[in-house]
């Protein structure tokens, strides 16, 4: 369904308009370099934006998504425009290998 750009633009402005605590949006700007009134858009952007194309397994997504576990393939999605990837820091990671 996210492959249609419509459906990936409807699914972003709606993922957009979640609610995320301030200290988690502060962490999600801080790991994306970009300001704390983007982050919300840009985390969605990104996310399913690499979800559709397949870097992202759905799964990794649900389990960031209720568990903030952050799985390589999200970190990387997270990292790819405006990347300072060095000096990154994520808010929690977990291998692609372990549970």
């Amino acid at each position: 369904m996210l492959r249609d750009p419509r459906a990936l633009n409807w699914n972003i402005e709606q993922c957009s308009h979640y609610s995320l605590k301030p200290a988690l949006l502060q962490k999600l700007a801080e790991l994306m370099d970009v300001s704390p009134a983007n982050a919300r858009h840009e985390f969605c952007r990104r996310i399913l934006s690499a979800t559709a194309k397949g870097a992202i397994p759905y799964e990794d997504y649900v389990r960031f998504a209720q568990k903030h576990i952050m799985s390589a393939g999200i970190a990387k999605a997270l990292q790819l425009s405006g990347t300072r990837a060095a000096n990154a820091k994520p808010l929690r990671h977990q291998s692609e290998g372990s549970q």
